[in-house]
């Protein structure tokens, strides 16, 4: 409600009581947690600190079943309050409390999968973030058949991970890629981005893009609707890359398939699938389209706040002058049938004020 001085000592009060060992001990961690959040990623005390009263908070729970859902609660305010520390250079901080909490829910067999997997995900991008490629890859060993098995709509991306950054053995993705389509061309295109980003350029390129673009080709979404949106985004994923390797013959037809897909798309896309001669053109004629669109969407709410306010403004005047005629009425009414002059004096005192 706004008054954390107020919430501050209610929750000193509370620690100072010494009360039951009851949820409201985990509770009261968790606000005390919240009250001293960091402003800013600057301030690395105040992170450290609030880190501490959520662990506490989370230690206490894990002790007891019927408290297990203080650990979820405080993995959710955990997460919203270290976003702001998600970027280069301190991802390295929230490695030891992450994993702690992936291992906790883990202990506590959580039952919303999909938010288990999202932490292990992101837990995986702290540690290459902060160069510890050994532990991402001890690390995959346990949480890629948790979300193979459990999540598998974000396996692929794991599997992309695991690729572009050679967390598992060569033989073991070679396996891997033979069990799905989706999984085939995450690999070939992951592989190559590998490549670029230790500055290799491999020779058979064009070779591998083909090989590529002819898996998805065989990738029937109309025959299996719940692929189309993946087979959208692996489209979309080749043909980016297609152009920065000037591979324009795969980027083209990677494009002319996504329009194919999805006849809805707008405009703006289909000019860029009829037009794909380069890739910079097509994402800012797009991206123009897009701020276009927002600017005359943002002129019309403009145009009907001014047309409401003047109609407003109108309404108001008539209202006042309509007061003014009926109060006019009346005292020419009162000076008709009045036969006393000094009445009739105060009333046109009257009627003037009211001019005024």
């Amino acid at each position: 409600m706004g008054y954390p001085e107020m919430s501050d000592d209610c929750v000193q009060m509370y620690f100072k009581v010494k009360g039951p060992v009851t949820q409201f001990l985990g509770r009261a961690h968790l606000c005390r947690a919240q009250l001293c959040a960091p402003k800013s990623a600057e301030n690395l005390e105040e992170f450290e600190n609030c880190v501490t009263q959520y662990m506490k908070a989370i230690n206490f729970a894990k002790g007891e079943p019927r408290y297990y859902f203080l650990v979820y609660n405080a993995s959710v305010l955990y997460w919203q309050m270290v976003r702001p520390f998600l970027k280069p250079g301190y991802h390295h901080h929230l490695i030891s409390s992450l994993s702690q909490i992936v291992n906790v829910l883990n202990q506590t067999e959580e039952e919303d999968k999909e938010w288990r997997a999202e932490l292990m995900l992101e837990l995986l991008d702290c540690y290459l973030q902060a160069g510890r490629k050994e532990e991402a890859a001890k690390f995959c060993v346990t949480a890629a058949p948790f979300i193979k098995a459990n999540v598998p709509q974000k396996y692929r991306h794991m599997f992309s991970v695991m690729v572009r950054h050679e967390l598992l053995d060569e033989l073991q993705l070679q396996e891997e890629k033979k069990t799905s389509v989706s999984l085939a061309v995450t690999y070939h295109v992951n592989m190559l981005k590998a490549k670029l980003d230790k500055n290799e350029f491999p020779e058979d390129v064009n070779t591998i893009l083909k090989k590529a673009y002819k898996h998805l080709s065989n990738y029937n979404h109309q025959r299996f609707p719940s692929v189309r949106e993946e087979k959208i985004l692996l489209l979309f994923e080749l043909a980016r890359l297609s152009l920065t390797l000037k591979c324009e013959e795969i980027s083209s037809g990677c494009l002319s398939d996504l329009k194919g897909i999805d006849s809805k798309v707008s405009e703006g896309w289909r000019w860029a699938c009829s037009t794909c001669s380069s890739s910079s053109v097509a994402v800012r004629t797009y991206q123009a389209k897009g701020r276009g669109r927002n600017s005359f969407f943002f002129g019309l709410f403009l145009l009907y706040v001014f047309v409401f306010a003047y109609v407003f403004l109108l309404l108001s005047f008539y209202r006042h002058i309509s007061c003014i005629l009926k109060r006019s009425l009346k005292l020419m009414y009162v000076i008709a049938f009045t036969k006393n002059l000094s009445c009739i004096q105060k009333l046109c005192v009257s009627c003037r004020i009211l001019g005024s």
